[in-house]
């Protein structure tokens, strides 16, 4: 991907006083990055994430705004014009500025949230709330030289500090809860993934969700209530596997999971994949592609 070249700030001191009363807010960080507070009820959301093409900065919502303004969340959102990390001077500077004033403080809970570049802020700006949750999909832990050189998706501005401040690291021994939702049979993922470590890590494994696990987990009705048990600290691995049965009725998921069976040569398998779906959902073009594959497989001396 094409670098994103920090830029100056244009705003490095937010409008927050330690005792002040909490006011909405909304402004630029430097040319690349825009916060906003809206000030609802005493649990916070921080959430992270980038906006790529045209459009706004200013008029951006996270993801979960429409849950935040259902269950009466304050929300501070973060917005980054392509993929910066949140690693600018400007934004380090503002999370400085919130932990002097001890803004983060006031909340009774406190959940970072982010996806990609957003999950990376995410866990390495829980540090300024001690005893926060994280609830970060397929982060990018560390881009630093020399430390994910294996990750060759990225071409990050040489002048990124990932270490020095906020390393994303560090979660794990300050937060909570680190909820960590990744796709295992995505190797750089995987492998990021594997760079956190600690009793207050929870692995959330979704298998063949690269590259949308955000929109995907969206479509599956299960973000909002996946970030609900991680603000409350209830999520864990066994409630949120059932919760992801629900992939079993999605045609995408399926569509995806033929796929990859048919790429390994488990086209049995497969055709028992498909045949299982259109049983249970009616789906006639799914029927059409497993009497397809059956009759194939038929042809090769292999009953399905």
């Amino acid at each position: 991907m094409a670098k994103d070249r920090a830029a100056d700030p244009i705003d490095p001191d937010p409008p927050v006083a330690e005792d002040a009363p909490l006011r909405d807010f909304d402004l630029a960080l430097d040319r690349q990055h825009h916060a906003r507070f809206e000030r609802r009820g005493p649990r916070l959301l921080v959430a992270f994430a980038g906006v790529h093409g045209r459009g706004d900065l200013d008029g951006h919502r996270p993801a979960l705004d429409a849950l935040a303004d259902d269950v009466d969340w304050s929300v501070l959102s973060l917005a980054a014009r392509g993929d910066t990390w949140f690693r600018t001077p400007a934004v380090i500077a503002f999370f400085d500025r919130l932990v002097d004033t001890a803004f983060l403080d006031r909340f009774d809970d406190v959940l970072f949230q982010g996806t990609g570049p957003g999950g990376h802020a995410a866990l390495s700006y829980a540090v300024c709330a001690p005893l926060s949750r994280v609830l970060a999909v397929a982060p990018q832990v560390t881009l630093a030289p020399g430390a994910a050189d294996w990750d060759m998706r990225f071409d990050p501005d040489p002048a990124l500090d990932f270490d020095s401040r906020y390393p994303a690291t560090e979660a794990p021994e300050t937060a909570d809860r680190v909820y960590l939702v990744y796709d295992p049979l995505s190797d750089e993922d995987a492998r990021h993934a594997a760079l956190l470590d600690g009793e207050t890590v929870v692995r959330l494994r979704v298998p063949l969700l690269m590259p949308e696990i955000e929109a995907t987990l969206t479509e599956l009705d299960m973000l909002d209530p996946t970030a609900v048990a991680a603000m409350e600290g209830t999520l864990d691995r066994l409630s949120f596997a059932q919760g992801f049965r629900v992939r079993r009725d999605s045609p995408m998921y399926i569509r995806r999971l033929v796929k990859r069976l048919s790429e390994d040569g488990h086209d049995r398998r497969a055709a028992v994949v498909l045949g299982n779906f259109a049983r249970r959902s009616g789906n006639r073009r799914f029927q059409k592609r497993f009497e397809r594959l059956r009759d194939e497989l038929a042809e090769r001396g292999i009953a399905v």
